[in-house]
């Protein structure tokens, strides 16, 4: 069952091909504990060990990845004004549909390389997350936000021409390249999608929509996100918008 899950999100890659940062944000799943990221961890080491036995791998990634302790923390985010210089910065570095949609759709990282523009609707302004793209196949309709919608807009023909959220093949030093132009020392474990649902709920106070919204249950949402941020500080992350050029 572990496997098949993980195979789900990433069958098509070879696991020579998976970096340390994405199993990292894979296994950091918001609607798993923490026993359960330690079982996922460690049927995927054993995967590891048999394709090494093969000369299918040249590492196993599982022991580059502290085993998480049994209590529960809170999700690390980005602060307003880190949201700004990444959304600021992203379209230097092709990234701009990948770090926008991220933050005000909450879409997961393995959900969003399988978008492409065709799953986004600027008429409805909803994104589809289908079931060829949803993580555990949990598909939904995602609102586009007035903010997504703003910075999404020097992209919004690229997108409506089914163009890629991201450019897997440059992906990784893209995103390195971004971090030290928004002077961020180090990227929080799904740390967009968690600003998202941090934001979204201080915002509008409604469990159901957030957890709608990010595909996940109601008692995720008020376990990992209810007071994380006060209201004002959310304010002031649902108004980001470009500045006029």
């Amino acid at each position: 069952h572990r496997l098949s899950s993980f195979a789900a999100d990433f069958g098509k890659s070879r696991l020579s091909d998976i970096t340390l940062d994405e199993l990292k944000e894979w296994v950091q799943d918001d609607e798993w504990g923490m026993r359960t990221r330690v079982n996922f961890l460690t049927k995927i080491s054993q995967l590891y060990g048999y394709a090494l036995r093969h000369k299918w791998a040249d590492s196993n990634l599982t022991e580059h990845i502290d085993r998480p302790a049994v209590d529960e923390t809170a999700p690390e985010i980005f602060t307003v004004e880190q949201a700004e210089r990444l959304l600021t910065h992203a379209q230097e570095f092709d990234l701009l549909p990948y770090i926008a949609t991220g933050l005000f759709a909450g879409v997961r990282s393995a959900e969003m390389v399988r978008l492409n523009g065709r799953n986004f609707n600027f008429l409805e302004k909803t994104i589809t997350i289908g079931a060829d793209a949803a993580k555990k196949r949990s598909q939904r309709i995602v609102d586009m936000q007035p903010a997504l919608l703003a910075w999404l807009e020097p992209c919004r023909e690229k997108l409506q021409n089914g163009g890629e959220i991201v450019d897997q093949s440059r992906f990784r030093k893209n995103k390195e390249l971004l971090l030290e132009a928004a002077e961020i020392q180090e990227w929080p474990a799904n740390g967009l999608r968690h600003s998202f649902g941090s934001y979204h709920f201080a915002m509008f106070r409604i469990s159901d929509d957030t957890a709608h919204q990010m595909g996940n249950s109601v008692e995720i949402v008020h376990r990992h996100y209810k007071a994380l941020v006060p209201k004002s500080e959310a304010e002031k992350f649902w108004s980001l918008r470009p500045k006029a050029v």
